[in-house]
């Protein structure tokens, strides 16, 4: 796998993971219903961000997006044979 897959499936992973965390903490200000309404916390702010980043990041061709997976097949087979395996490290691309 090369560096600009790891990076961009690093960035992904991470504006995911934080749209899910600010998503959830606004439903449960929604579900506590306190004083404030939760339609102005910056919270929503950040959420609109995130769903700008989320949609303007570049989309992979699907010629690359092939070889991505193939390489993230190989990790995950090396990966699932632990330490038993002492052969030598997988050709990545």
């Amino acid at each position: 796998m090369t560096s600009e897959g790891l990076a961009y499936l690093e960035l992904r992973y991470h504006l995911l993971l934080s749209f899910a965390m600010n998503a959830n903490f606004y439903l449960l200000l929604r579900a506590e219903g306190g004083k404030t309404d939760p339609r102005q916390h910056p919270v929503v702010d950040r959420l609109l961000a995130l769903q700008v980043y989320t949609s303007t990041q570049g989309r992979i061709p699907k010629a690359k997006m092939t070889l991505l997976f193939a390489s993230l097949d190989i990790l995950v087979f090396y990966a699932s044979l632990g330490a038993s395996y002492s052969g030598t490290r997988p050709l990545l691309f």
